[in-house]
């Protein structure tokens, strides 16, 4: 199988010869050196804020030109679930649902601790578990 970043380098390439763009011209927009360009599509990874240089001047999809999941242009992707990311911040799918696991367990916690302590009124937390307020009148 081919390198992602390869593949990467590659359909960034092929865009910017579709829309008649040298590596001069997209070193200009960029801000940099033409051999600056050259080395960012070489098919070595691509850190964050060239990503999301190329992703504001190009519209990529600056998720996919650093982790490799999903399309070089949003609009061909098909409808599929986007990560809630702030500004800057680049976060692998992998991570995402970890997280999201995280949050789903302390979700089901918070509702047996709510369901324990107004059920039976006040309760209390001790390393052998959680417990009803009744069980210390017991």
């Amino acid at each position: 199988m081919a390198d992602i970043h390869k593949i990467i380098s590659r359909q960034i390439k092929s865009y910017f010869e579709d829309h008649n763009l040298t590596m001069a011209e997209v070193a200009e927009m960029m801000g940099c050196s033409q051999q600056a360009v050259s080395n960012q599509l070489s098919g070595r990874p691509i850190g964050g804020r060239v990503a999301k240089a190329y992703a504001d001047l190009f519209g990529f999809d600056a998720n996919y030109l650093i982790t490799g999941v999903g399309t070089l242009l949003p609009e061909q992707a098909e409808e599929r679930p986007q990560p809630k990311v702030q500004e800057g911040v680049f976060i692998p799918a992998e991570t995402l649902k970890m997280y999201t696991s995280m949050a789903q367990s302390i979700d089901r916690l918070t509702q047996l601790v709510d369901r324990l302590t107004t059920k039976e009124g006040e309760g209390y937390i001790s390393k052998g578990g959680i417990y009803p307020h009744s069980h210390l009148s017991k």
